[in-house]
């Protein structure tokens, strides 16, 4: 399955490289895959902790949602609409980004800082789109169907994910500068 995938990608470089570059494809498409190994190397602590953090979310919300709904105990989660990253966490992200830019990339402390910007503005670009939800709700009051219209624009949306997350990442910056909500932050000093 996946050679004949790659040996379709192989073609397809081999007939953009006969007209643009004298390199072959199989050169074009190791530096491809030598690329998506780096950065998934490089990402992957990031990637656990983010996708162990929102799996922790998502059952610590249902657990609670179970207890109450049996009147066993009242636990309280910050629903997900009400999210919000204090305003320090934007401007480190963005310090931290910029400062990112005079690292060399191939030292241990540029790669630490590259997956501690990963897990900031993975939550930053949560918290935008609670802050999408915040102003979604209104229309729509099912939880479950904003959830199911959330994930249908991800998969299907694949090609603008890219786009959408920047989006959300910027949502989150201004949420948390601006305060679109008139909410708190957690832990927020103001």
């Amino acid at each position: 399955m996946f050679s004949e995938f790659f040996n379709s990608i192989k073609v397809l470089l081999e007939e953009t490289l006969k007209t643009n570059s004298a390199t072959n494809a199989g050169e074009a498409l190791q530096t491809l895959m030598n690329m998506v190994i780096y950065t998934t190397k490089l990402y992957l602590p990031s990637i656990l902790i983010v996708s162990s953090l929102f799996s922790a979310y998502v059952m610590y919300t249902i657990a609670a949602f179970i207890l109450k709904k049996l009147k066993l105990s009242s636990v309280d989660v910050v629903p997900f609409y009400m999210l919000r990253a204090p305003r320090s966490m934007s401007t480190a992200a963005v310090i931290l980004y910029i400062i990112s830019f005079f690292l060399q990339p191939e030292s241990i402390v540029s790669s630490a800082l590259y997956n501690i910007i990963f897990v900031i503005y993975s939550f930053v670009a949560f918290c935008g789109l609670s802050l999408i939800d915040y102003k979604f709700r209104s229309v729509i009051k099912k939880g479950f169907i904003r959830a199911i219209i959330y994930i249908l624009i991800l998969v299907f949306g694949g090609i603008f994910i890219s786009m959408i997350l920047n989006i959300c990442i910027i949502l989150g910056i201004l949420d948390s500068s601006l305060n679109f909500r008139r909410i708190s932050a957690i832990d927020e000093d103001n």
